[in-house]
């Protein structure tokens, strides 16, 4: 676990200890600091164990995720990093480059991938449109382990990737 940011020195887990500061994800006064140069660039890792299939999906769709969320800045909203694991009727995949449109597909087993998701405002419509940007999708068995890595550097942005631990078959 990590320390928490709001003074109490309480420890924290499963994603409940950042959040952008004042954003809509908050949990506390908490950035990500993405480095420099000098200091080196951010790098997050973590892993999950697979959970087995719920007995009953009536239609449900499960997303488990570590994800980088950066709040809403000029014309982006929803500017998220996500990879995830996903079962039922998910977003998985994008119509790729020029304009990323979101795609959604019924998964009866878990499946991962790493994704980007984001919204923009489209100037021409005034509406808020969203785009998703998505690596191979693959299977996940219950009890894997899976991580998940965030890296930041200074030529390529960021960098992420979800995988099965142990397996450079399936990574995304």
């Amino acid at each position: 676990s990590s320390s928490n940011n709001n003074n109490n020195n309480e420890t924290c887990n499963g994603g409940l200890c950042v959040g952008m500061h004042n954003g809509p994800h908050e949990s506390g006064n908490a950035s990500y600091p993405s480095g420099t140069n000098e200091t080196g660039y951010l790098n997050i890792y973590s892993t999950m164990t697979v959970p087995e299939l719920p007995k009953r999906k009536d239609g449900i769709t499960y997303y488990i995720w570590t994800d980088i969320f950066f709040g809403d800045v000029g014309n982006g909203r929803m500017n998220q990093l996500v990879p995830q694991l996903v079962l039922g009727n998910a977003l998985d995949g994008s119509s790729g480059p020029p304009l990323y449109i979101p795609k959604w597909h019924v998964h009866e087993t878990w499946m991962f991938g790493a994704h980007y998701f984001f919204e923009t405002l489209n100037e021409t419509t005034g509406k808020i449109d969203g785009h998703a940007a998505y690596g191979p999708l693959h299977p996940a068995k219950p009890g894997e382990s899976l991580y998940t890595s965030f890296k930041r550097s200074q030529v390529k942005g960021w960098v992420l990737e979800m995988g099965v631990v142990n397996d450079s078959d399936r990574v995304s």
